[in-house]
């Protein structure tokens, strides 16, 4: 199990398991879709070798109105 780690720039966490290293690389591929541009947050993934990486949201402002 791999335990990924995601923190938002106010302090809240989240850790989420994952089976193997290729389900975390397409968590990370798909993520920057769901977050409102703008929006970072860090994961930590120690044992794929992520460590303080940035996560930035790239959907559009508009799409949520």
């Amino acid at each position: 199990m791999i335990q990924v780690k995601l923190t938002t720039v106010t302090g809240e966490t989240k850790t989420i398991p994952f089976y193997n290293r290729q389900a975390v690389e397409n968590f990370i591929g798909f993520f920057p879709a769901q977050l409102t541009e703008g929006v970072a947050v860090c994961i930590d993934a120690p044992l794929v070798g992520i460590h303080n990486g940035w996560i930035v949201g790239k959907k559009p402002k508009h799409e949520l109105e």
